[in-house]
């Protein structure tokens, strides 16, 4: 079975996105690691952090005609702040609970 064009650069998009993300992550475990307080608040934040990759790159993908990727670009993106989002709800109200 094979995919078709659009789904492929729609897929292409989300890979891409998602590869960002991972070595954003990354490199802030590192920084935070090694004290960098910013880094720390920034990979809890992944969600909305990735949006200086995620909105350039969307909007370059839009521009330069290849719609598929700018869409998996997005929807990416969307994936991972909701993901981000719901564990950070989780993380916060889980705390409350430690007396």
């Amino acid at each position: 079975m094979t995919m078709d064009t659009s789904t492929r650069s729609l897929v292409l998009g989300l890979l891409a996105l998602l590869g960002a993300d991972v070595t954003a992550a990354i490199a802030l475990g590192v920084l935070a690691n090694a004290g960098v307080e910013l880094a720390m608040v920034a990979l809890f934040a992944i969600g909305l952090v990735q949006l200086l990759w995620a909105v350039p790159g969307a909007i370059w993908a839009y521009r330069s005609g290849r719609k598929g990727l700018g869409h998996g670009i997005v929807l990416g993106a969307a994936l991972v702040l909701l993901v981000n989002g719901g564990c950070f709800v989780v993380v916060m109200t889980s705390m409350g609970s430690f007396h």
